[in-house]
């Protein structure tokens, strides 16, 4: 609607016209039409993007994905104390492998949402009954059965169930996730053991950078390494200041500083011996001195980041390209502009290097590949 109308031109005026501008966006526009669920939009998106790649998509809120997944919540109904009971022994695993579990407990809960009135609750094991939230419906194991068996859509997994549902429904050898997916999946193998659900192989995903020529021409150039600019360029920029410091200067002020330290301690000493009542005053006075060699070499650096501007400026330039606000790019930028101006070329570079990457990480440190 006229909302989605709005969104896609503030999107094109962020991309800005490239070679591939209009038809990213033309395929956005058609996917975000005015009868499309968001689920179906974004579905629409990935399958123009990726083409004729043999993706499969499934909604999650689809009918007769809900109707199948009631299977499993009737048996978690079945099985609450031994559900409950796997949440706890996941979260122990977690506890002594020395980790905080990354899914928190709520006493009772089983991992099982459904909608009401007031919008999602959990469901609650209250003794031998079962309510939703603190203050919802209640009833007795045989009541909500029949309601998971009558109204399948009004229920959905948790972030613990959610994994365990996924196989459930569509069994695999192996899942790929990201480092934060990994982390709480770590938490549920006894959840998978009490559903009798066999828990995957799981291979970390491949993440990649891009590095356009622009920013590939500046890292050359200066000498970076692109995973050193993690920090925003922190570390890069005072390398940098620091090698441009004159070398004499350098050496005066390291000589300062030793020389200043040697003096004081041998002032420190006999003051101690012979005024011991201005001890405290020597170690203001040592402080002082140290501050303003500290305060000048500061003021070195700012010179020689004033004649350093340029390449302080891209230095921050590649950080922010690569890591914007300190993050990994796939975590803030959005593919779509990449997309604009390379277009699917840039896809499939990204699939044949996650192909060989894959194939390598597959094939382990072995000579028998």
């Amino acid at each position: 609607g006229p909302a989605g109308e709005a969104a896609v031109a503030t999107l094109r005026q962020i991309v800005g016209e490239y070679p591939f501008t209009e038809r990213y966006l033309d395929l956005i526009t058609e996917a975000y039409g005015a009868d499309a669920t968001f689920s179906e939009a974004f579905a629409a998106t990935l399958s123009g993007a990726l083409e004729d790649r043999g993706y499969a998509w499934l909604d999650a809120s689809g009918a007769a994905v809900k109707s199948a997944a009631s299977e499993l919540y009737l048996a978690m109904l079945d099985a609450s104390e031994a559900i409950l009971e796997a949440d706890d022994r996941g979260r122990a695993a977690i506890r002594d492998a020395g980790h905080e579990a990354p899914i928190a407990r709520l006493d009772g809960a089983l991992p099982i949402f459904v909608d009401g009135p007031d919008g999602r609750a959990r469901l609650i094991v209250d003794g031998d009954r079962i309510r939703s939230g603190r203050g919802g419906a209640i009833g007795s194991v045989t009541e909500w059965r029949s309601r998971l068996r009558d109204e399948p859509e009004r229920f959905s997994p948790n972030v613990a169930s959610r994994p365990a549902l996924e196989s459930y429904l569509l069994p695999v050898a192996a899942t790929v996730l990201g480092p934060g997916e990994i982390a709480y999946w770590s938490q549920l193998p006894p959840l998978f053991e009490a559903l009798d659900v066999p828990f995957p192989a799981v291979h970390p995903r491949a993440a990649w950078t891009v590095i356009e020529p622009n920013i590939r021409r500046l890292l050359e150039k200066l000498d970076l390494d692109p995973d050193g600019l993690a920090d925003g360029g922190a570390e890069a920029s005072r390398a940098l200041t620091e090698a441009a410091r004159p070398e004499t200067v350098e050496t005066e002020l390291e000589g300062l500083r030793a020389l200043a330290a040697g003096r004081m301690d041998g002032l420190e000493a006999a003051v101690g011996e012979q005024l011991p009542g201005l001890k405290a005053a020597v170690g203001k006075t040592r402080k002082a001195i140290a501050k303003a060699v500290d305060q000048l070499a500061r003021q070195v650096d700012q010179d020689a980041r004033g004649r350093l501007d340029v390449q302080l400026g891209q230095i921050r330039r590649c950080a922010a390209h690569l890591f914007p606000g300190r993050r990994p790019q796939e975590r803030v930028l959005s593919p779509i502009p990449y997309l604009a101006r390379h277009g699917a070329a840039l896809i499939d570079d990204l699939a044949e290097r996650t192909d060989a990457w894959l194939a390598a990480s597959l094939a382990g440190p072995g000579d028998d590949g």
